[in-house]
């Protein structure tokens, strides 16, 4: 009989995930649809990728992802600008 072996940090990346996200949500003045940021963990390391409207929108989106308790780097791949004028941080 085969069993599957847990990954180490499969579980704890997507729980991160997760946390990343919720805290997202509820970032004040801010209205983020859950599609428009997308959230990969890997270990303690988050990667933001999606589009906001201004680079002061990313930077609190990276800060909210930071202040989540087990997050210890942010790599960002989000775009800012109107949609057809998006720069890419």
């Amino acid at each position: 009989m085969s069993m599957e072996i847990p990954m180490p940090g499969n579980t704890d990346s997507r729980e991160l995930e997760m946390k990343v996200k919720e805290t997202l949500a509820q970032i004040p003045d801010l209205d983020l649809d859950a599609a428009t940021i997308k959230v990969h963990a890997d270990g303690h390391t988050v990667t933001l990728e999606g589009e906001l409207e201004t680079i002061g929108n990313a930077r609190k989106v990276e800060l909210a992802a930071l202040s989540v308790d087990g997050v210890h780097h942010v790599l960002s791949h989000m775009e800012t600008g109107p949609a057809d004028e998006r720069v890419r941080l």
